[in-house]
């Protein structure tokens, strides 16, 4: 019930509360309403300002068609990967295709779905509280009491800040030019996963470019790295980036994006409890060893709709254990041995077909397939990262 006097906060109750409107919290409500078990269903989307900036970009590779097509902006079937002695790689990615979309369309499109379901309703409200009893969950905001039955919480839990250093732990941290240049000089068929050529010393850093056409792409340069650099730092990199491999091109900077991302195995997936669900990348929705995490959510909110439906605890998608030591191995060397990472991504990527590397990345190898992947690799730093 709503209270009508509006000099007191408003109580509402609804059977789910989502906090959150970002990837994790939007693919979970618009699955949602494109089930029937949910159609009875009243639902909150909280968050504490609306979308309506492009602010990120989200990629992924997938096989075939996708549930998300309709937004793809621009896909690629190869790949170039420069390492750091200036050796090319062309990488055919068959049978996967790399995708990519523009946040804005992707907030756009799922606010629109739900806008249309007079069962979804949406608050931009900051969360002060959330407690737990045995039979609810209740979420206070500056104007409103909410209840529900279940809630799903895209908010880092506090102590992780504090806990982090006990975890392997670095930050992907990057920023980016969206650029327009005067004459064409990228191939729109071809971006460029890693660039090893323009790399920070003693780090694993790289560029990253995705073109949409000959003459308009996003340049990124990005850090796997217990450290990062300042803002202006970032910039000046970029453009000596440019002015060495582009050298002579006139070019507009159209777009800037920045963030960083936690590569972790702290725990997330023990944040649960019987009424409050994590999500994203409070949920440990990241591939810690990637960062990637728009298609992986997928996987997360198929198996919290089937959770759900079933009465059972909804924990979401739990990756084998073994996955979850290769991340830890991966992150302890990029933590405490920093420069290796350049040659272990170039191995990866020259010694093993992008079937079987997706597929790993993806989760779904055999451990026949990733003892083949981890023998082509350099070992003494994987031996290293086992003693520490």
């Amino acid at each position: 019930m709503v209270n009508t006097n509006t000099d007191e906060i408003q109580t509402l109750h609804f059977d789910y509360i989502i906090i959150g409107s970002g990837v994790a919290g939007l693919q979970l409500a618009v699955a949602m309403s494109k089930h029937h078990f949910f159609c009875a269903k009243k639902i909150a989307i909280i968050d504490f300002s609306k979308k309506k900036d492009n602010d990120k970009t989200f990629c992924f590779w997938e096989k075939g068609i996708g549930k998300w097509d309709n937004l793809v902006s621009k896909s690629w079937h190869q790949a170039y990967f420069y390492s750091s002695e200036n050796k090319e790689l062309r990488i055919d990615l068959t049978p996967y295709t790399y995708k990519k979309i523009q946040a804005l369309d992707f907030y756009n499109y799922c606010i629109s779905v739900l806008k249309k379901n007079t069962q979804f309703s949406f608050f931009y409200e900051k969360v002060d509280t959330v407690t737990e009893t045995d039979n609810t969950v209740c979420v206070n905001t500056n104007q409103y009491n909410f209840s529900c039955s279940h809630l799903f919480d895209s908010r880092i839990p506090e102590h992780f800040k504090d806990q982090k250093k006990a975890y392997a732990y670095v930050d992907q941290s990057f920023s980016g030019f969206e650029i327009e240049t005067n004459t064409p000089v990228f191939n729109k068929d071809n971006f460029t996963m890693m660039d090893y050529r323009f790399t920070w010393k003693n780090s694993t850093s790289f560029m990253y470019i995705l073109p949409e056409s000959g003459s308009k792409a996003l340049v990124e340069y990005t850090f796997f790295a217990p450290f990062t650099i300042s803002a202006t730092e970032f910039e000046t990199q970029l453009k000596n980036y440019l002015n060495i491999f582009f050298k002579g091109i006139k070019y507009t900077i159209k777009k800037k994006e920045t963030g960083v991302i936690p590569m972790t195995n702290f725990p997330f997936n023990k944040q649960h409890t019987l009424r409050t669900t994590k999500i994203g990348t409070a949920g440990g929705w990241v591939k810690a060893s990637t960062g990637y995490s728009f298609k992986r959510s997928e996987k997360f909110v198929n198996s919290i709709i089937q959770q759900l439906i079933a009465q059972k605890p909804v924990i979401g998608h739990q990756p084998a254990a073994r996955f979850q030591f290769y991340d830890q191995l991966l992150l302890k060397i990029l933590e405490k041995q920093n420069t290796k990472g350049p040659e272990i991504f170039y191995k990866m990527y020259k010694n093993t077909h992008p079937a079987v590397f997706f597929k790993f990345l993806d989760e779904e190898t055999t451990l026949l397939e990733e003892l083949k992947l981890i023998l082509k690799l350099p070992y003494l730093p994987f031996i290293k990262a086992l003693i520490q």
